[in-house]
C-alpha cells in the first residue's frame, strides 16, 4: 500500500493513466478482489469515466457493492430498473429543511 501510494505521488497524471491502461481522467475504478491482475482495467468490476451526477453516482456504488454487477452487466440497464428507488433513497436521506 505504502509503495502505491509513492507511486501516485510521484507520477505525472498521464504517465501513470498509461500505465494503468486509464483512458480518461478523472476515472473512478471499483476494483475486485483478483489477484495477480496485470492491468488495472483488467482488476476493474466497474469503470467510472468522469464525473457523473449524484442519482448517477449513487446508482454505480450501489451496483458494485451489492453485486449485481456480476448478473446485471450493464449499468445503464441497472440504473434504469432502479431509478426511482434510487432517487426516493435519495431524497429521504436529505436533512429536513
Amino acid at each position: 500500500r505504502r509503495q502505491r501510494q509513492m507511486c501516485i505521488r510521484d507520477r505525472p497524471e498521464n504517465e501513470m493513466a498509461a500505465r494503468w491502461g486509464v483512458v480518461f481522467t478523472p476515472s473512478i475504478y471499483f476494483i475486485t478482489e483478483k489477484k495477480d491482475v496485470g492491468k488495472l482495467t483488467d482488476a476493474a468490476a466497474a469503470v467510472m469515466p468522469g464525473a457523473f451526477m449524484k442519482g448517477t453516482f449513487m446508482g454505480m456504488l450501489e451496483w458494485v457493492k451489492t453485486g449485481a454487477y456480476k448478473t446485471e452487466t450493464r449499468f445503464q440497464k441497472y440504473f434504469n430498473d432502479n431509478y426511482q428507488r434510487i432517487r426516493e433513497e435519495m431524497k429521504a436521506a436529505r436533512p429536513a429543511t
